[in-house]
């Protein structure tokens, strides 16, 4: 059965949540958060074969078979699973060369321990510890990290400013998206407690749109919770702020 995690309270800004979110107490800083994945992680590293729960990697398969040399860059890449189930799957073995990176430098440093330790040839890995050192990739891939960031436009300006040069691809995946105005609750993780932004798909789309991306690609996505394919139960809401699933929007970028 789905679990509730959402307070029932729906907030239409930012500023209207900022006081009852402890900016000291972010959640993807906390101990408990990086016990719990790195946990996650020596399951995903054992001997098991794991499919896919992002759909974007097949994509990423049949891309780089086009090229010589495909770069991806894992935007918010926390401790890494993603690229380990990339990895056992066989594909970093071809031509593709994948990057790490995430605000919480404590998760990479782990991440890339972790690794490296498991997999003895890694050497098609980077791992960016500063975001001033990120150079260009061919895709980006934002995995279920947008929901967690305020202004994504003010993100994604950055990136392309310091790549120098907008990537051809860009991949999102677990989006908390809607039909509605961009809205915020609170949530609690074991305890702890962090924002969820809701964003506009519409919206969303529009603002990648001014920067030459056409949408290629979109399905509907059931998150991996607790071992299962389902969302989190949202019964304490208004209907129209509930979703019963999130979403995957690939974008191809238009020269």
């Amino acid at each position: 059965m789905p679990f509730k995690i959402f307070n029932n309270k729906v907030y239409n800004s930012f500023s209207e949540l900022e006081k009852q979110i402890k900016k000291k107490k972010n959640l993807y800083f906390t101990n408990d958060y990086k016990k719990r994945n790195v946990k996650k992680n020596k399951i995903f590293l054992s001997k098991y074969d794991y499919d896919f729960d992002y759909v974007f990697l097949h994509f990423i398969a049949g891309l780089s078979s086009r090229k010589k040399k495909f770069k991806l860059l894992d935007f918010g890449a926390g401790l890494g699973n993603t690229y380990i189930k990339l990895k056992k799957k066989g594909f970093i073995e071809n031509n593709i060369f994948y990057s790490l990176y995430d605000q919480n430098i404590n998760l990479t440093t782990i991440a890339e321990k972790m690794i490296k330790k498991k997999f003895k040839k890694s050497n098609k890995l980077k791992v960016f510890h500063k975001f001033n050192d990120i150079n260009y990739h061919d895709a980006i891939h934002f995995g279920s990290m947008l929901e967690y960031v305020e202004n994504y436009k003010e993100l994604i300006n950055d990136i392309f400013k310091q790549m120098k040069k907008k990537p051809k691809y860009i991949f999102i995946s677990d989006l908390f998206g809607t039909k509605q105005n961009d809205f915020y609750l609170i949530a609690n993780y074991y305890g702890h407690k962090y924002f969820v932004k809701f964003h506009n798909i519409n919206n969303l789309v529009k603002e990648f749109t001014k920067h030459n991306y056409k949408l290629i690609y979109k399905n509907p996505h059931l998150p991996n919770i607790r071992g299962k394919f389902q969302f989190f139960d949202m019964s304490n809401l208004p209907e129209k702020n509930r979703i019963l699933n999130t979403w995957n929007l690939f974008f191809k970028h238009d020269f």
